[in-house]
């Protein structure tokens, strides 16, 4: 589907063989909207139902169609508009949940474009960071080894360190396909919004004892949301997560058939 080697989700995709096709087919996730089509929120404009991506090359827009079906296709969730997001550049997707009822799925336009060039510096920064970072912490836990009172802290961000693998799931490895990655977790802030699974996710996370977010990505540690859509892509990618997350994402996403 793209690169050789590149990490996606489930078998079955066909590729589209034009950017209209792939437009067309990105389309059927789209819908009408209930608002006035350029309301603002939050920085953001909801246009008029579509899809608008100009300039993205055909593997491209396939990563992006290939999560799409794959997650809003699979849980039957449509939105008013898949496009280019004005987030910076910290901010790779944007999902927009406007009343419940319209919702835009945004794509930072110069990650998205340069996310093959840089995909491997982006994981490698982030490799070297993590490992100059756990580095440092041994060595001020070495200095301090004699003052319990001032210790604990760097103790507690070494533990913390070395159970976080990645800033977020898309940074795990250079073979994973990022745009994929990243259209296939802002997809599921669609299906969180759709079915109201906030709290069956927080029942789920209590039940199997789950802690420490992080354990799947630094970003996963931000907020539930944001702990779901990284949890359910890394499932998604067959990417090592701790077994007792698992089973709280597939019991949160049988609520759905309940």
């Amino acid at each position: 589907m793209s690169g050789a080697g590149q990490i996606t989700g489930g078998g079955g995709f066909t590729p589209a063989t034009s950017i209209k096709e792939a437009e067309k087919r990105l389309y059927e996730f789209t819908k009408p909207a209930t608002l006035d089509p350029l309301v603002k929120f939050h920085g953001e404009e909801l246009y008029a139902q579509g899809v608008f991506l100009d300039g993205l090359p055909l593997k491209k827009l396939n990563s992006i169609l290939a999560a799409a079906e794959d997650t809003l296709g699979k849980y039957n969730v449509k939105v008013n508009q898949i496009g280019f997001t004005k987030a910076n550049k910290r901010h790779w997707g944007k999902f927009t949940d406007l009343n419940g009822n319209d919702s835009r799925i945004g794509l930072q336009k110069t990650i998205t474009k340069g996310m093959d060039k840089k995909q491997k510096d982006i994981v490698k920064f982030y490799s070297d960071q993590r490992t100059k970072k756990i580095a440092d912490t041994k060595k001020m836990i070495e200095k301090l080894k004699d003052k319990p009172y001032a210790v604990k802290g760097f103790q507690d961000r070494l533990e913390w360190l070395e159970r976080t693998p990645s800033f977020n799931v898309m940074t795990r490895n250079a073979d994973i396909d990022g745009v994929y990655a990243v259209m296939k977790h802002e997809s599921y802030h669609g299906v969180y919004f759709k079915y109201g699974l906030e709290k069956p996710f927080i029942k789920n996370i209590q039940k199997h004892g789950v802690e420490k977010w992080s354990s799947v990505s630094e970003y996963a540690g931000t907020n539930a949301q944001e702990f779901f859509a990284e949890l359910a892509t890394a499932v998604d990618l067959k990417l090592p997560v701790p077994s007792n997350f698992k089973k709280a994402f597939i019991d949160t996403i049988g609520e759905i058939e309940k």
